[in-house]
């Protein structure tokens, strides 16, 4: 793979981990309110 491929793969995956992580914050923010924390099943290979 090239050095550019890598750097796409790279960007994508920092991608989804901070939208998971946002998602991730709110839901906490929202369930705080219900004194439980939800925590999703998450999988990043």
């Amino acid at each position: 793979m090239s050095k550019q491929q890598l750097d796409a793969i790279a960007s994508r995956r920092n991608q989804l981990f901070l939208s998971v992580a946002t998602i991730w914050e709110l839901s906490i923010k929202v369930n705080n309110k219900k004194l439980t924390i939800f925590q999703p099943l998450i999988k990043i290979d």
